[in-house]
């Protein structure tokens, strides 16, 4: 099974869609008490629309996932 995502978007707020490297896509939606500690900044409406892919690995910008 591949875990490598392939496309990142935002698809709501706290809402991204993914697509891995083995077809499967989907909607993620993270719940807002899950926002604490290293997350917390994710609050941020604007900084969680900056959501993109970095080479191998997921990144928000200043915020590693």
């Amino acid at each position: 099974m591949y875990w490598d995502v392939i496309y990142v978007k935002t698809a709501a707020y706290l809402e991204l869609v993914v697509k891995f490297l083995d077809g499967l896509e989907g909607v993620i939606k993270i719940k807002s008490s899950y926002l604490t500690g290293v997350f917390e900044p994710l609050k941020d409406k604007e900084y969680f629309n900056q959501v993109y892919l970095y080479p191998l690995t997921n990144h928000f910008t200043n915020f590693t996932l």
